[in-house]
């Protein structure tokens, strides 16, 4: 059961997001991701392109390659 704070701090934060403008909205995801690599790197003690190339080796572990990329090889 989902508590009622909760639910008003997550329509809150949606809220924010959704008054933003898509620049806006672009920046707040890009600082996101930036942030995530930085976590990244000090819990692992690796260098920006080593954390960069791990996490981008993650997120296409278990991926098919598209049909449509199949051209480009």
């Amino acid at each position: 059961m989902e508590s009622r704070v909760a639910a008003f701090l997550r329509e809150r934060a949606l809220d924010d997001v959704l008054a933003l403008s898509p620049f806006e909205r672009m920046a707040l995801a890009l600082a996101l991701g930036d942030d995530d690599v930085a976590r990244y790197m000090a819990a692992h003690d690796l260098d920006h392109d080593r954390a960069v190339s791990d996490l981008r080796r993650a997120r296409a572990a278990g991926r098919r390659p598209s049909v449509a990329n199949e051209s480009r090889r």
